[in-house]
């Protein structure tokens, strides 16, 4: 880093000035870091909600995805498909 951030002798050891400043603002992205993930954790509890398109080959569509599709579309009432 370029700093001495720790003076230490044998007895002793203590943080310098650019140590408590460090410390001082690692706290805080930490807490920044918290609070950002929390934020995302919030949004994606909420429910979804949107238009659901699929392509698939017409045969493959209704013996694969259809059923998919059904299930998600009852679990998440505010998703609807085209």
């Amino acid at each position: 880093m370029g700093a001495r951030l720790v003076e230490r002798t044998t007895r002793r050891l203590a943080p310098t000035q650019a140590g408590l400043r460090l410390a001082v603002r690692a706290r805080q992205l930490i807490v920044d870091y918290a609070e950002a993930t929390a934020r995302v954790k919030r949004s994606r509890d909420a429910p979804l909600q949107g238009l659901l398109r699929t392509t698939a080959p017409t045969l493959f569509g209704r013996w694969h995805v259809t059923p998919l599709v059904v299930s998600f579309l009852d679990a998440h009432p505010g998703v609807r498909s085209s």
